[in-house]
């Protein structure tokens, strides 16, 4: 908002149509800067919580990409851990991620090892692919049994 006041001329004459003129110009003028002063400081307004999103967002984007990366590197452990874990307690801990032990029972169980003598020097003679095509022919005997029983 603006106001402008206005006294008698100091010659003492009269406003002429031209004086009249020269004066509404000059208010309209004066209007068209108080509109842009009042449109300047909404931009920098806006500017400003424009930049304070920005920081949040760039915040976020960081928390976003380090949960990313745990992520990814718990899905490595996972992975890794999986060739030493039974299926079976790999199903239970995914159920349950947040550690809650699933009601416990007692049960009758039977436990199967199989050990493979010399496995140390026959991975060294014959390799580890080789050897683990063997392991794997053995305990194919075995795993049907295993699995329809519910076994691991």
């Amino acid at each position: 908002m603006a106001l402008l006041g206005l006294g008698s001329k100091l010659a003492g004459d009269v406003y002429t149509e031209d004086d009249k003129e020269l004066l509404y110009t000059l208010l309209n003028n004066l209007s068209v800067a108080v509109k842009n002063a009042k449109s300047f400081e909404q931009i920098r307004q806006l500017n400003k919580d424009l930049e304070a999103k920005n920081t949040d967002l760039k915040k976020a984007l960081r928390e976003l990409k380090a949960s990313i990366r745990k992520i990814e590197l718990l899905e490595s452990v996972k992975a890794n851990l999986k060739k030493f874990v039974p299926t079976t307690l790999s199903q239970l801990i995914e159920k349950s991620p947040c550690g809650e032990v699933p009601q416990l029972e007692e049960r009758h169980a039977s436990v199967l090892f199989l050990d493979i003598e010399g496995y140390t020097g026959l991975c060294e003679r014959l390799g580890h692919t080789l050897v683990h095509q063997i392991i794997e022919k053995h305990f194919s005997v075995f795993v049907e049994t295993i699995f329809a029983n519910h076994g691991t």
